[in-house]
C-alpha cells in the first residue's frame, strides 16, 4: 500500500485513525523518497497537531519511517508521463507513477487522486471499513 504525504502527516499523531490502521501490521507500506523532505518542510505544523514534544515527535517519526519502504524516482520515472496525463494536480503524478510501477493501491484522503482510473485509491474511512 502506497501512502501519500497527507497520510504520512496523519501518522505523526499516534492517536489518529490513520495510525490505528498503520499499527495493525496487516499491510506493507511504501512511499516515494521525496515524501521525507515534505515532512521536513511541514515538521513544525505536524508536531503541533500531533500533540507530541519535539523529542516525542522525533521518536514517532523514526518509528513510522522504519515501517515504510521509501522508493527513489528511478523506480517509477518511466511511469511519470502516463501519470501526468491522468491527474489534475501534477504533484500527484509521482504517487500514481509509483503505484503503477509497483502495481499497488494508494492510501490517500485526497479526492483529486480518486478522479483518475489507473490505480485504486483508498481513503482512511474506506480502509477502516475493509479491515
Amino acid at each position: 500500500m502506497l501512502i501519500d504525504n497527507n497520510i504520512l502527516f496523519s501518522l505523526m499523531k499516534p492517536d489518529s485513525s490513520a495510525s490505528g490502521i498503520f499499527e495493525l501490521g496487516a499491510l506493507k507500506f511504501v512511499a516515494p523518497e521525496f515524501i521525507k523532505s515534505e515532512l521536513d518542510e511541514h515538521e513544525k505544523e505536524c508536531q503541533s497537531k500531533s500533540g507530541l514534544s519535539k523529542k516525542g515527535f522525533a521518536q514517532r517519526r523514526a518509528e513510522v519511517e522504519a515501517k515504510i519502504t521509501f522508493v527513489g524516482v528511478g523506480a517509477y520515472k518511466g511511469f511519470l508521463k502516463d501519470a501526468l496525463k491522468t491527474v489534475h494536480d501534477p504533484d500527484d503524478a509521482p504517487y500514481i507513477a509509483l503505484a503503477l510501477a509497483l502495481r499497488a493501491p494508494i492510501w490517500s484522503n485526497d479526492a483529486g487522486l480518486k478522479q483518475q482510473s489507473l490505480v485504486a485509491v483508498f481513503s482512511t474511512k474506506e480502509l477502516i471499513e475493509l479491515l
